[in-house]
């Protein structure tokens, strides 16, 4: 009688126990070699800090000279009769000037402009005029005078941007003014990852993994280093960062504890950072979170929100850390269809080929009309709601805060001899950021 090679069937301890179906046997093909990409950009490219406390603060400033503009809430028209004429301000809406008006506004010489009137109202053109603020009445009312060759009428609302310090021959110095810095914090949190394996099992020959007790140390470090940059990027906390700057955020310590009673200082990440405090308002000159509406994108404004979004980048050069579904929607855009259509444009967007950058991550470049992406793809935000979403950290504002180096602890578990062994590893640190405006995010719908 013939022997058969699935004789017996299926509950056979031939085809059980005896048959060899593993094509490589010491062999296992494994996901994402290079799984945290944006954990290995934090920990190479911008500056690593180790701070004297797990919680932490930092200065940020805006240079005023940026934009200084003083909004008016009831203006007037300036005769050019050389009359000063009152005007009420207020620091709401002002940019730029001290946060309560002083004298220091004595001698600004300003262009005048008509608001657009919007929740975040933005000066108008054309100029209305030029005047020059002659007497400081009280911290809401000013006397003006006109400097141009005809009278300004200077509308309710109203912006004057501040041009310069206008000086009289003979006069005393002008007072001074300054604008404080701002002070933004977090927190470095514990992350800690384990894994256990019996003496028994540690020694005994399997299929799959030649050494089982190194695959288990390798795969538990790779789920490590995936919780660290979810963590860098989607934590949050009760205490907040104040990265709005309105000072609605206590710098606290205990705000979350276990079940214990025992302190929890989880950090606040940087996507979590810039939808809890960031403007969606795309009239705003500080938005940072942009939409694209792939069925209705097109390139005009593309454009508007590619100024917005490297409005504060000095090299123009920038890394966006991208879900794959992100990066495939770009792609189809550069090969034109109905964006191309939409947009009357023969060629849509510029791309550049996939290329492995410094760090060893995949890179393509996303060329604007006012700056380039590097889109990198993060296998932590695909098949996640994030995979059509991207951020670009600001590299001069984003750093790693690290109390405590990396630490691997082995055998940790030796009360009674249990005949095993754990391991586990442990990582203290957290996100610095600062300037909230320069850090971006996009979401394609």
């Amino acid at each position: 009688m013939s022997d058969y090679l699935y004789k017996g069937g299926s509950g056979a301890v031939t085809y059980t126990d005896m048959r060899d179906f593993y094509v490589t046997p010491n062999m296992v093909k494994e996901l994402f070699p290079s799984e945290a990409p944006f954990l290995t950009f934090m920990a190479n490219y911008p500056k690593k800090l180790t701070p004297p406390d797990p919680q932490f603060k930092m200065f940020e400033y805006r240079a005023p000279w940026v934009r200084q503009y003083i909004y008016v809430s009831t203006g007037a028209t300036v005769s050019k009769n050389n009359t000063g004429v009152t005007i009420a301000i207020t620091p709401t809406n002002s940019t730029g000037v001290e946060s309560t008006f002083t004298s220091a506004v004595v001698g600004y010489k300003c262009r005048v402009y008509a608001s657009d009137g919007k929740a975040t109202p933005k000066p108008l053109l054309p100029s209305l005029g030029t005047v020059v603020v002659t007497v400081f009445n009280s911290a809401t009312s000013i006397d003006v005078k006109c400097s141009s060759r005809a009278a300004v009428t200077i509308p309710t609302p109203a912006f004057l941007e501040v041009m310069s310090q206008e000086s009289a021959e003979g006069a005393s110095s002008p007072e001074s003014f300054e604008t404080q810095p701002k002070v933004v914090f977090n927190q470095c949190g514990i992350t800690r990852t384990s894994f256990e394996i019996t003496n028994v099992k540690k020694r005994a020959k399997m299929r799959g993994w030649s050494n089982y007790y190194a695959e288990r140390y390798k795969q538990t470090m790779q789920m490590h280093k995936i919780h660290n940059e979810k963590d860098l990027m989607f934590s949050a906390n009760p205490m907040g960062t104040n990265s709005d700057g309105a000072g609605t955020d206590t710098f606290a310590d205990g705000t979350l504890t276990d079940a214990d009673g025992k302190v929890m200082r989880p950090t606040y990440g940087i996507i979590s950072i810039i939808e809890d405090y960031g403007i969606s308002d795309e009239t705003n000159e500080d938005c940072n979170i942009f939409t694209v509406p792939t069925a209705a994108y097109g390139y005009d404004q593309f454009v508007d929100q590619s100024e917005k979004a490297f409005l504060y980048s000095s090299d123009k050069d920038e890394p966006l850390f991208c879900g794959y579904g992100y990066m495939g929607i770009w792609s189809k855009m550069a090969g034109g269809g109905a964006f191309a259509a939409k947009s009357k444009w023969t060629t849509a967007i510029v791309m550049g080929q996939l290329e492995k950058g410094k760090l060893g991550f995949n890179v393509r470049t996303l060329e604007t009309p006012n700056g380039i992406y590097r889109m990198i793809p993060v296998p932590s935000l695909q098949r996640s709601p994030y995979n059509n979403a991207a951020f670009a950290p600001a590299k001069e504002d984003v750093f790693m805060v690290e109390y405590e180096p990396d630490h691997y602890y082995q055998n940790i578990k030796t009360d009674n001899n249990p005949l095993l062994q754990k391991n586990e590893f442990v990582t203290e640190r957290g996100i610095g950021m600062t300037n909230l405006p320069m850090h971006k995010m996009w979401i394609a719908k």
